[in-house]
């Protein structure tokens, strides 16, 4: 399965119970932050660790099978240009009520990432439950006769979760005939409240 682009990143604040955030607590009204293009959207999103490195089982002079422990998966972000507060808050940076930041307590942040299958134009799924940011430099340089931009690239570290069997990453074939995004949307973002159906009717 080859996979083709970033559509979207999606962030959401955890209490501490582990159920998303919302309203000036969360990042939005129901919790949710689709990165979208009115942010100038994500440039990269490199997943790492997914599972550990295999740990060879000899037998007979050679060898036989290998242990392939789980991971502790990361992901190195690239967004363009997230906005002040919401980049702040996904930080755990507090204001202090005068225009400044500080750091404070490390929010947990679920992250679900949609991408596209190149054979069947489905949509995948990359989704992480429960995670840190943290953002480790800010490499600004001078401008020239060009502009020298600095993106917002913090990384993400995922945890497991008990829901999941205490993995910390799952996927999401959008072309599964049991798909549903709300139903995933839930699943991710614990407590989520899915978005009712409304039909219109023509007088």
């Amino acid at each position: 399965m080859a996979l083709v682009g970033i559509k979207l990143v999606t962030l959401a604040l955890l209490s501490d119970d582990d159920t998303i955030l919302t309203g000036e607590n969360g990042l939005s009204e129901n919790g949710l932050y689709p990165v979208t293009t009115e942010v100038l959207g994500t440039k990269s999103a490199n997943i790492t660790n997914i599972s550990g490195a295999p740990t060879a089982i000899y037998g007979n002079d050679a060898q036989v099978d290998a242990d392939i422990p789980g991971g502790t998966p990361s992901v190195a972000l690239d967004f363009n240009g997230l906005p002040v507060a919401v980049k702040y808050k996904a930080l755990g940076r507090v204001n202090d009520g005068k225009g400044g930041y500080v750091q404070g307590k490390v929010p947990r942040v679920a992250m679900l990432i949609k991408t596209t299958e190149v054979k069947s134009g489905n949509p995948q799924y990359i989704a992480f439950a429960k995670g840190v940011m943290n953002e480790t430099a800010l490499n600004l340089q001078t401008n020239t006769n060009a502009v020298t931009r600095v993106d917002d690239a913090p990384t993400y570290t995922a945890f497991g979760v008990t829901r999941w069997d205490d993995e910390a990453i799952k996927f999401f074939d959008g072309g599964d005939k049991n798909f549903t995004e709300e139903g995933m949307k839930a699943d991710v973002f614990n407590g989520y409240q899915a978005q009712p159906t409304t039909t219109t009717t023509q007088p």
